[in-house]
């Protein structure tokens, strides 16, 4: 008898926090470092280092598009177990690195290895959120919410965690310096909290009982396919005088059926990977170097304060948005309209950046809304897209793919609009 979704065990209080959790992890990397960008530039100032705001998103968003390429080969070698808690726990180790040299290496060495772990940062980043989808995708609507809005509460998490170490050390120097350790030290706590949640979680009967029915599916689909399969493997090796090179031929086979099955998925979802593409394009091209650090600040004089205070506003904008899509009330050509208007932001953050003889764009006011505006529809056409796209797949596997393919647009977007970025320091 053929199983569905609906037939495993119902969430319990360690199957939501466990969604929740790889949500939160899933930016927690990036957030850490992104919230205490005025650290690092003070410590690397832009008259000495290239501009910290521009250029250490490169690595780390570089390291997270590449190792797209390579999740097929690790998630055939390597357990889902080490992928996801394995690698947060590197991620944790490489994170507190970065205050540390900081630190104490405030010369071109110390910029040099602050790149590398950003990028390695990057790349753990990818393999864990690669291999989170492909977990979550294969669960319910539930799951999906709860992982997506949880990654915007991450990054207002970390946010409010920054604010509250600059409340008790103060924006001295002095405080920020020490703070700074508190800060990323609550960072791998929220990491090892994490994994010890997902290793309770995989012993779970609700990860179990979908392991069993993925496992009917496939063979399913095996039984379906086992002739088709045989045609085309005699046909294949019909004229090879060796059998030892049938096994290859095999492994050909097997290798043409995944790449058909990859275009497969992709015909179904290709125009929203299109759409989410130009989405972090733009979402990169502005944020954080344009929207946040070339913005000149009056309301108030406090850089750090005003930094975070903009964060903020881009934090809450983005978990608006997020659990706003967790509602049926739009459709796939409204995300579409959404994203598309988003180009006119692009004229907006510029003005802000460098009219300083307008006070309309000059008004913190407008660059709250401003942000407020790019950080809700991204967090809005995000989470409608990467729930809907997986939703078309006609099996779980399908499913796991197909979220696979909209990530890798995803960084890729968030790639090509880091590198764009730097044409818009001026």
């Amino acid at each position: 008898m053929k199983q569905k979704r609906s037939d495993i065990a119902k969430h319990t209080t360690l199957t939501k926090a466990t969604f929740a959790l790889l949500g939160t992890n899933t930016l927690l990397g990036w957030s850490a470092v992104l919230t205490s960008f005025d650290y690092f530039t003070d410590k690397f100032p832009k008259e000495e280092f290239p501009d910290v705001a521009f250029y250490f998103p490169i690595p780390l968003k570089v390291g997270t598009f590449i190792w797209t390429f390579a999740m097929s080969f690790l998630m055939k070698h390597i357990s889902l177990k080490f992928r996801i808690c394995g690698f947060i726990a590197l991620q944790a180790v490489l994170m507190i690195l970065l205050p540390i040299i900081a630190n104490f290496m405030q010369n071109n060495v110390g910029y040099a290895l602050m790149i590398i772990i950003c990028f390695l940062i990057g790349s753990t980043a990818c393999i864990v959120q690669n291999s989170n989808l492909a977990l979550v995708s294969n669960f319910d609507k539930l799951s999906l919410k709860l992982y997506w809005v949880f990654t915007s509460i991450t990054q207002l998490i970390m946010n409010l965690c920054r604010a509250v170490v600059l409340a008790i050390f103060g924006d001295s120097q002095e405080g920020i310096n020490t703070g700074i350790f508190v800060y990323y030290a609550v960072a791998d706590l929220v990491m090892v909290i994490t994994i010890i949640y997902v290793l309770k979680f995989l012993k779970t009967s609700f990860y179990l009982g979908m392991l069993e029915i993925n496992k009917l599916q496939q063979q399913n689909q095996s039984e379906n396919t086992d002739d088709e399969n045989h045609v085309q493997q005699q046909e294949s090796v019909s004229n090879l005088s060796s059998s030892l090179i049938q096994p290859q031929a095999e492994t050909l086979l097997q290798k043409q059926t995944q790449i058909q099955k990859a275009k497969n998925c992709f015909k179904k979802v290709k125009y929203i990977c299109l759409s989410i593409l130009l989405t972090y394009i733009i979402q990169y091209m502005l944020f954080p170097g344009v929207a946040v650090f070339l913005k000149q600040y009056h309301l108030i004089k406090s850089h750090a304060w005003a930094v975070l205070s903009m964060q903020i506003v881009y934090s809450l904008g983005d978990l608006v948005g997020k659990y706003l899509s967790t509602f049926n009330f739009y459709n796939i050509t409204a995300l579409y309209v959404v994203s598309l208007s988003r180009l006119f932001l692009i004229f907006t953050f510029l003005m802000i950046a460098h009219d300083f003889e307008s006070a309309f764009f000059q008004n913190d006011i407008f660059a709250f809304i401003n942000i407020f505006s790019l950080s809700f529809t991204n967090g809005f056409v995000t989470g409608g897209f990467m729930t809907i796209g997986p939703q078309r797949g006609s099996n779980n596997q399908e499913r796991s793919l197909i979220s696979i393919i909209q990530t890798f647009f995803l960084t890729f977007g968030i790639s090509v609009g880091t590198f764009l970025a730097l044409t818009l320091n001026f």
